[in-house]
């Protein structure tokens, strides 16, 4: 046979390396692998932000100390985890702030653990009657950070702008009777996880 008939297709087909078919096979296998995980890590991350603990900052209310002299104000938050699972190793901050102050770096209370769907109030903050109506604008810091079940460090923070309170709003706050109050959002300081800068 001659050379130029040796480059002839038999039965009008070309043969075709057996090294192709193998580098063709494990081209397949790799991308149907790394589709296959992408999938599975796409559906464990959907489960997780469905199990997850979400805490945060639910109401505020002002109370009046019943035996102080002259009269301390208390400024409670709520706090709530809307999440179904436990937040773990909760630290709270928080702090009734002036617009360049800086926020507080150490935690009010620490090491709680707050069950999913559970509320807390603690961690409060004693203002004084002065500070409450000087007639300056504050904000109402806070931040929590915990630990979900997943094993995902998380930090929640936001501030509220808080207005000076009048004498007469003053003496409508009783001892034992906390009024609820609405604040306005601020966007300073306000972030979650990792949208909030590096403590």
């Amino acid at each position: 046979m001659e050379e130029g008939d040796r480059r002839k297709p038999k039965n009008g087909y070309f043969d075709i390396p057996k090294d192709w078919v193998s580098i063709a096979t494990l081209i397949f296998v790799a991308g149907y692998t790394i589709i296959t995980a992408f999938i599975w890590c796409t559906q464990r991350d959907q489960e997780r932000r469905q199990l997850r603990a979400y805490i945060s900052a639910k109401t505020v209310s002002i109370s009046a100390d019943p035996i102080s002299s002259p009269q301390i104000y208390y400024i409670d938050i709520l706090w709530e985890n809307t999440g179904n699972t436990p937040g773990q190793h909760l630290a709270l901050f928080n702090g009734l702030l002036k617009p360049d102050a800086t926020p507080p770096s150490v935690p009010v209370i620490s090491r709680i653990f707050l069950a999913p769907h559970a509320q807390t109030d603690a961690g409060r903050i004693s203002v004084s009657a002065e500070e409450l109506s000087d007639g300056n604008r504050y904000l109402l810091y806070w931040a929590v950070t915990y630990d979900d079940v997943f094993g995902s460090a998380r930090r929640t923070q936001q501030a509220w702008q808080f207005r000076s309170i009048s004498q007469s709003e003053l003496a409508m706050i009783k001892p034992g009777q906390p009024i609820g109050i609405t604040l306005t959002p601020s966007p300073r300081y306000t972030c979650m996880d990792d949208e909030c800068p590096k403590q």
